[in-house]
């Protein structure tokens, strides 16, 4: 028997469209695991970066963070505060117009040295009332921040609720702090 030139070309061709058929096959799987784990090489490379870029600025933002925890009030470790921050709250809401409806403060929060008490309040009064007392949370500076705020028109007046976090450090050793500005403070009875 003997083969043509045809034939052997034919089956020569036909042996390297399978052997390149089951090259793909095989190779082609590892071909996306590759790929895959290239990826997230690149992105645990970017995390990294990342990580060292904001360690490297940790004692900037440490120092900011004390600077910020030493303006605000110093109570003693054994007392609540809940009471003094609605009475601050309705007093400071009194003296724009603002009617609270209702005050609820939330449990107290640790985080690290800085202590947090959240009071969810309904309230109504005018536009202008409104921007006032807003503008008065923002001079209390990080003692008193305004976290959420809802407004609706009812009848002529502006009604809603809001979140106010109120925040504060204990004093601990019972004696007197100073403040960024250097002033001493003495922790309220």
């Amino acid at each position: 028997m003997k083969i043509s030139r045809r034939e052997v070309v034919l089956a020569w061709v036909t042996a390297v469209v399978v052997v390149a058929g089951l090259t793909y096959a095989f190779c082609e799987p590892r071909i996306k695991e590759y790929r895959q784990v290239m990826a997230e090489q690149q992105e645990m490379l970017k995390r990294t970066q990342l990580d060292e870029r904001l360690g490297a600025q940790k004692s900037v933002w440490q120092t900011r963070v004390n600077e910020i925890s030493m303006g605000l009030p110093l109570v003693p470790t054994n007392k609540d505060v809940t009471a003094d921050m609605l009475i601050t709250m309705e007093g400071i809401a009194k003296a724009h117009g603002i009617n609270l409806l209702r005050r609820e403060a939330e449990r107290e929060q640790k985080h690290g040295d800085i202590y947090e008490l959240a009071i969810n309040c309904t309230w109504e009064g005018s536009l202008e009332s409104l921007v006032s007392f807003l503008l008065e949370l923002q001079k209390q500076g990080a003692m008193l921040d305004l976290t959420q705020l809802s407004v609706k028109p009812e009848k002529g007046l502006l009604k809603g609720g809001f979140v106010v976090s109120c925040a504060y450090r204990k004093d601990v050793k019972g004696h007197s702090a100073e403040d960024s500005s250097g002033k001493t403070r003495k922790a309220k009875p």
